[in-house]
């Protein structure tokens, strides 16, 4: 199963978010920055940033850390798991928006380059929740 959420803008700070459900139970979400804007037809291209160092990227959360990211909704606190791979750590935060809606999440992450630490790359998606009966 997947969930794809984009919200392209006009200053190119759109991001695209694809949300994979495995059978393992792993939710691998993958993150892609806008590339392009068009003014005429108010539209957004992402396509051309995918597979590239910085502008994409793919997390993965093991069945636990998708429990918590649900309990985080469900209880309305912010979630902050830790990823360490080969080549990059990623802080990721997962929570309601300080201000904002009550039903309003962001989710972020901040990667850094293991090998050059001034290497770092941020992705950041806010989306709106609504609540089920």
């Amino acid at each position: 199963m997947s969930i794809q959420l984009y919200k392209p803008t006009a200053k190119m700070t759109g991001m695209a978010v694809s949300f994979h459900l495995r059978t393992t139970g792993n939710i691998y979400i993958n993150f892609l920055k806008q590339a392009t804007w068009n003014d005429k037809t108010k539209k957004g291209s992402f396509i051309e940033n995918r597979n590239k160092p910085g502008f994409s990227t793919i997390i993965k959360f093991n069945q636990i850390e998708a429990a918590s990211m649900l309990d985080a909704i469900e209880r309305f606190y912010t979630f902050e798991p830790f990823h360490s791979s080969a080549k990059t750590t990623s802080r990721i935060t997962f929570g309601p928006a300080e201000g904002a809606n009550p039903s309003t999440f962001i989710l972020k992450v901040l990667q850094t380059d293991k090998q050059d630490t001034t290497k770092k790359s941020s992705f950041l998606f806010r989306f709106r929740l609504a609540r089920l009966v």
